[in-house]
Order: structure tokens, then C-alpha cells, then sequence
């Protein structure tokens, strides 16, 4: 075994090669449970083997782990007799599985046109992309740093380099990287040796590339509003299926805020659904984007559509919309205002206004008294579709 990861569970996941039986090589994984046993759930009894199509020999060197579970692998791939050693990256699904949506079938080989190419290091980008670094270590002169980036669907990116592949020479000398890193600030460092004539290993050398900070994304929306001494909450708009519900009143003022991947420093938004309107221009601070609304009335859903949203390194965010329901007094977000509002509003009367309750505060006047169950109740049998 090459390489190591720890999850967020505390399971243990190795990876590196193992003889299969026809006595040639294949990626290999295992996996641990915290107390040192094979997770009998991860592959065929905790092992996963494989098998890049070639009767020969696969090594994984390295492994990642994603934000959302899936592994990572890279190394080699040998064949036809030895000539043909690309990198070979694979992913898998949380349980051991290929992931068939990386490369149509989890596995990808990179050729960089020379013999024994070798990932030693794998990395992963903020925005899913997936950097391998190796060399090819069997030449008998001018071995080089190699890079390469795909994309998180397995297809080489080719914004990076020259097709999605970077290939540094120290000289006419043997070098190689053997590791990498990605800063904070996107950028790649790379690590290895250089070698000469009469030393293999003579010098240390050392590679820094422009990266990415990451694709410019939008990642979360929340409706804000500050709620007097008490404080400032939010209530969040998810992106994808139901939209949030902003059941509190202010007479048709509204603050959304939008965080984005990078940061950010232009563009603009629209109502494009729904009564109301933008208030002003867009403020922006670090990787948010702050919009008023005015005009905004009560029991409806009202879409913003931001455009033209450009990050501090020039990417554009395709057109994006993000919607709200509008539903005064629905303090549980049921997209209905019933008597269990009104209970729920009545039985915080008097506490202070915390992140829990916050949505009984219903005038947001930073206290839950009975101006607020009065509110809810006047708005009883309002209800969104």
C-alpha cells in the first residue's frame, strides 16, 4: 500500500496494488473501520481490485478523498510489454464501486508520449477539479515534472497547460516529482528531484504553477434581516428544489445575500418573477453579493435572476436565478399560515430572540411579544401552491 485517508467517520481507506490471479497487478483499496477491522460495506468484503484492461501491471501511487465521500486514485497503468505506462486515475462511490460518471466508466488513463509515466501525487481543487503529478522515471535523459487536470467528470481540462497537460524540464537532466500541494490561492507546488550523469538523486527541485481558485459558483442564498439589539438572521433560499420561506414582515423590504465559491466584484440582478423590485445597486464584500428588494408583496414567490456576476480573476457566472416565498406569519415554513403558527408564536412570546426562534419574531422588532401573534393570527389561511 502507497497511500492512506482518513474520512470523516473515521474509517481508514489504503490503496496501492495487489496480484490478481493471472499474476498480473491491479489498483487495489481497503478499507478499516475506526477500530482496526475491514468494512465488510466498502467493495467485496472491504477490497476493491481494479483492472485498467491490460494483462499486465496497475499501481495506485496516491488517493484523495471529495468533499462529498467519492476516493480518487492515481498511478500507472503498464503494457504492451512495457512501452505503454500512462497515468491511470480511478474514482469510487463512497462504497467501493466505480464511479461511472468520471470517464463513463471511473477510470482514465493520461498519456503524455513518453514510457513509465507514474502519478505519485493526486490533488484535489475547491471546484471538483483533479490535478495528477508524476514524471515519466525510466527515460535515460531529460525526465520531466508532469502535470495534469481534468475535470470532475474525468475529461481533461483544457484550460491547463497545453490539452489539459503541463510538462517542465530542469534541463537536459533526469527529474522527477515525487509530490505536490495546492495553496490557498489555488496555485500548484511541486516537488521532486534533478538528477545528473553520475547522481540519480543530486538535486532538490521544486515547481510552483498558476492553478485556479476555482470555478466561479454560486453556493448559497439567504433572506436577512436584522432583528433590532437581537441580532441578524437568515433564512436560507436553497438553490435547487423548494425555495425557503421568509415569513417575516417589513413592509415589502428585503435583503438577499448571495455567497459565491470565489470572490466577487461586478454584475447585477432583476426580479424576473414575481411582484417587486431591485432597490439600488448590488453591494459586494469577499465572495458575497448583497441585493435589496422593494415592493415585494405578501403570498407569492418572487425569482431574482443574477447576471453577468464577474469573479476578482474575470470568470462570468452564467445567468442564475434564485426564488423565495413570500408567506408573512408562516413561522414553520410549511408555505401555509395555521393555527400551529400561531401556537408556535404564542408559546415564544417573551424569550429572547435567538437562532431557533427568530422566525417568530415575525415584525423583526427584536422582541416575540403579542404584536407578533396578532400578526400571524390576522394572516391565518394564507397558503402558497
Amino acid at each position: 500500500m502507497f497511500s492512506i485517508l482518513i474520512q470523516a467517520d473515521g474509517k481508514l481507506v489504503a490503496v496501492g496494488s495487489a496480484k490478481n490471479p493471472a499474476t498480473f497487478y491491479d489498483f487495489a483499496a481497503v478499507r478499516y473501520l475506526a477500530n482496526g477491522t475491514i468494512d465488510t460495506t466498502f467493495g467485496v468484503a472491504g477490497k476493491v481490485r481494479t483492472d485498467f484492461g491490460h494483462a499486465d501491471f496497475d499501481q495506485a501511487r496516491s488517493a484523495a478523498l471529495q468533499p462529498d465521500g467519492k476516493i480518487v486514485a492515481a498511478g500507472t497503468t503498464i503494457f504492451n510489454n512495457g512501452l505503454s505506462e500512462p497515468f491511470a486515475v480511478a474514482r469510487y462511490n463512497t462504497n467501493g464501486t466505480l464511479d461511472t460518471t468520471f470517464d463513463s466508466d471511473g477510470k482514465l488513463q493520461i498519456n503524455f508520449g513518453s514510457f513509465d509515466q507514474t502519478a505519485y501525487k493526486v490533488l484535489l481543487q475547491p471546484d471538483g477539479k483533479i490535478i495528477t503529478v508524476g514524471y515519466p522515471n525510466t527515460e535515460s535523459s531529460d525526465s520531466d515534472f508532469l502535470l495534469a487536470r481534468c475535470n470532475a467528470n474525468g475529461s481533461l481540462d483544457t484550460t491547463f497547460g497545453v490539452g489539459g497537460k503541463v510538462r517542465t524540464s530542469f534541463g537536459d537532466l533526469n527529474g522527477g516529482a515525487y509530490g505536490a500541494v495546492l495553496q490557498p490561492d489555488g496555485k500548484i507546488v511541486a516537488v521532486g528531484f534533478q538528477a545528473t550523469a553520475t547522481n540519480r538523486f543530486a538535486e532538490f527541485a521544486l515547481a510552483r504553477y498558476l492553478g485556479s481558485s476555482g470555478s466561479l459558483a454560486l453556493t448559497s442564498a439567504v433572506s436577512r434581516k436584522p432583528h433590532g439589539s437581537a441580532g441578524t438572521f437568515d433564512v436560507p433560499l436553497p438553490l435547487t428544489g423548494e425555495p425557503g420561506v421568509e415569513c417575516r414582515s417589513s413592509n415589502g423590504k428585503h435583503r438577499l445575500v448571495f455567497t459565491f465559491s470565489t470572490n466577487v466584484v461586478s454584475g447585477s440582478a432583476n426580479v424576473t418573477s414575481g411582484t417587486g423590485s431591485v432597490s439600488g445597486t448590488p453591494i459586494f464584500a469577499g465572495n458575497t453579493m448583497t441585493v435589496n428588494l422593494t415592493g415585494v408583496t405578501d403570498v407569492q414567490k418572487v425569482t431574482v435572476t443574477l447576471s453577468d456576476v464577474t469573479g476578482s480573476t474575470s470568470q462570468v457566472l452564467p445567468d442564475t436565478s434564485v426564488s423565495a416565498n413570500m408567506l408573512i406569519g408562516d413561522t414553520n415554513g410549511d408555505k401555509t399560515v395555521n393555527n400551529f403558527d400561531v401556537r408556535q408564536t404564542r408559546d415564544q412570546v417573551g424569550l429572547p430572540v435567538t437562532t431557533s426562534n427568530f422566525r417568530e419574531d415575525v415584525n423583526v422588532n427584536g422582541a416575540i411579544t403579542s404584536a407578533d401573534v396578532s400578526l400571524v393570527t390576522s394572516n391565518g389561511g394564507h397558503s402558497l401552491p
